[in-house]
């Protein structure tokens, strides 16, 4: 994208046959101040398309705006233009849309100042943020961070081979740039979804990748359904080879094994493995002379006739027990680890048989057993029980994602349960009303600075919670995120300098070197007794209590609380702590988990 005085003032894509993509402050920064809008005719170049002849390539032209979204009027920053005539070589970015992109390592292009030739990014991508866009991270310290220029850039994705959203800003302070995700440039122009061909990462199609990747041997590729029998002709052998494709439970190892009957004179009847490379379940990588038949349903070659063989399984049945003993024992650690997390139960199972397999053939093969058709049969049987823990496996998570959904559209639109600063009990003596005023005007300054959490989805915020068991005092705030819970508690301290310290098991709490035994507290002992009682009655979940810290009189207030059984936080760093804390967790809401704190509420109400 250029300015009136031809100089790079960002970068676009081009999305669809004849429309690009950037952002609306890129469009802003290459017209006059004011004139930027629908029907805006902007100067572009394509510096990295080929020359079409000897020479350096000009490729200068005009786009004009169709669909413009400015920052000025709250909304995303995308400008879609369609170029006035056709690009050299014109064809669209391949487009993925990916729920999770974590850690994927991300490329981009872009013209900072100075560098009119354009310079490359190389990122990792993070997680999405509170408004939706993406994080990128710089990869190697010594490269070019995202700047001014780079806006308007496609991210792509190395690990998915595609753009996954649209570079928007950067953060000066830190090696860090910032995403509008693919699903949400759709959201601006819905007709482009239609547009844009439905691409899908090779990770996803594998016969995508092998055309991608190698060309030149696409022949040497073929897709065969499992279960079914194909014929090779190995140089090695004399004579075609029948084998049974046997896939890998949901392609978790990434590779096909192939497993039939060679007879040759003089040997005895072996089972023989062939290892093809696999980019996924059921597709063949062999090369193109070796196919002398196409897949069919004949089963097994039996025209060889067994010759004299050993009997009884050798060491290789003790070989493979013990083989498959560390592998179990380190899966059932693995377990324990993600024993919170139902959907990595049923991979690490398949994993499990999967890893018991390959051990079993790679014994026999070492071992030249000789009952083949004995240890196919049990290869098909463990198959046949992985394929019982998929379906079980299956049913358990559905009923989870039952339990973890809301009941009902009220639930799942409300946000927001109770109101801040409820009514405290009347006292009879000035002193404790203007104390449970000022409490209740902390309680409510607490609830304004957890609103801005309710931007993740996830989020349910519940005022005045009741306490785990009867006849406790009702907490003030608890903010749930899946299986995460935020006990809050707000409390009034003088300005001042306080620590900790624990002394034969008895906790005291300092304000400038000197004790406050009024502060230390009865409340605080409530509070971290309440949070022991609701991680106790909340096994499953992960339950912190926190105190916000509000200064009354207003003053500072520095904390070294080492050691606390709570969290101590300061009113203006309640958002970052509790923030980063929750949006670790996945965007589900556990109906468990929000209807114990729910149900104690409505008791206690």
């Amino acid at each position: 994208m250029l300015d009136s005085s031809r100089t790079p003032v960002g970068v676009g894509f081009l999305v669809a046959p004849g429309l690009a993509m950037t952002c609306a402050h890129v469009i802003e920064n290459a017209v006059a101040a004011g004139e930027a809008g629908v029907g805006t005719r902007v100067g572009i170049n394509l510096p990295l398309a080929p020359a079409s002849g000897s020479g350096t390539a000009d490729h200068s032209f005009e786009a004009i705006v169709e669909c413009w979204r400015p920052v000025a009027r709250g909304e995303d920053d995308i400008a879609v233009l369609r170029l006035a005539e056709t690009a050299p070589g014109e064809s669209p970015v391949a487009i993925v849309e990916a729920a999770d992109v974590q850690g994927h390592p991300m490329l981009t292009f872009g013209f900072p100042l100075g560098r009119e030739s354009g310079v490359w990014h190389e990122g990792r991508l993070l997680r999405r943020q509170a408004d939706g866009w993406l994080q990128v991270q710089l990869s190697d310290p010594s490269g070019y961070r995202i700047d001014k220029g780079f806006s308007g850039a496609p991210a792509w994705d190395a690990e998915l081979g595609g753009v996954v959203g649209m570079v928007v800003a950067a953060d000066p302070s830190t090696p860090a740039g910032y995403v509008i995700p693919i699903e949400t440039l759709f959201e601006a122009r819905p007709d482009l979804r239609a547009l844009v061909p439905q691409w899908r990462s090779h990770s996803e199609d594998p016969e995508i990748a092998v055309a991608r990747l190698h060309p030149d041997q696409l022949s040497w590729w073929r897709r065969v359904d499992p279960g079914a029998s194909v014929t090779l002709t190995p140089p090695s052998v004399t004579r075609p080879v029948a084998l049974i494709v046997v896939t890998a439970v949901w392609g978790l190892l990434w590779l096909s094994l192939l497993v039939g009957l060679i007879g040759s004179a003089g040997d005895p009847t072996e089972l023989v493995v062939v290892t093809l490379v696999m980019l996924s379940v059921g597709v063949l990588a062999v090369p193109r002379q070796w196919w002398t038949g196409l897949p069919g349903r004949s089963g097994r070659d039996t025209s060889a006739q067994p010759g004299p063989h050993r009997t009884g399984l050798p060491r290789g049945r003790n070989l493979f027990w013990a083989a498959s003993f560390p592998v179990v024992f380190l899966m059932w650690r693995f377990l324990r680890h993600v024993r919170r997390r139902a959907d990595m139960v049923p991979f690490v199972l398949a994993l499990v048989v999967n890893v018991s397999m390959i051990v079993a053939i790679a014994v026999a093969v070492q071992q030249r057993v000789p009952y083949a058709a004995f240890i196919l049969a049990g290869l098909l049987g463990l198959q046949g029980g992985a394929l019982a823990v998929r379906l079980l496996a299956g049913r358990w998570q559905a009923r989870r994602a039952r339990d973890r959904a809301l009941p009902g559209e009220e639930m799942v639109s409300q946000r927001v349960f109770g109101a801040p600063g409820g009514a405290f009990a009347l006292e009879s003596d000035p002193v404790s009303q203007r104390a449970a005023r000022h409490k209740q005007y902390a309680q409510r300054a607490t609830a304004s600075l957890l609103e801005p959490l309710l931007r993740v989805p996830a989020i349910r915020l519940l005022h005045g919670p009741g306490a785990p068991y009867p006849g406790h005092t009702k907490i003030d705030h608890a903010v749930v995120a899946a299986r995460r819970v935020a006990l809050i508690q707000t409390t009034l301290w003088p300005p001042g300098h306080y620590t900790h310290t624990t002394t034969a098991g008895q906790r005291s709490l300092s304000r400038n070197g000197a004790g406050l035994p009024v502060i230390f507290p009865v409340d605080h002992e409530y509070f971290i007794g309440q949070v022991m009682g609701w991680q106790a009655k909340l096994s499953d979940a992960e339950v912190r209590g926190f105190i916000v810290v509000h200064p009354s009189p207003p003053g500072p207030v520095t904390l070294d609380l080492s050691g606390y059984p709570v969290t101590v936080v300061l009113a203006d760093q309640v958002t970052e702590v509790l923030g980063g804390w929750l949006a670790m967790e996945p965007s589900t809401v556990d109906r468990s988990v929000l209807g114990e704190l729910l149900d104690t509420a409505e008791h206690e109400s």
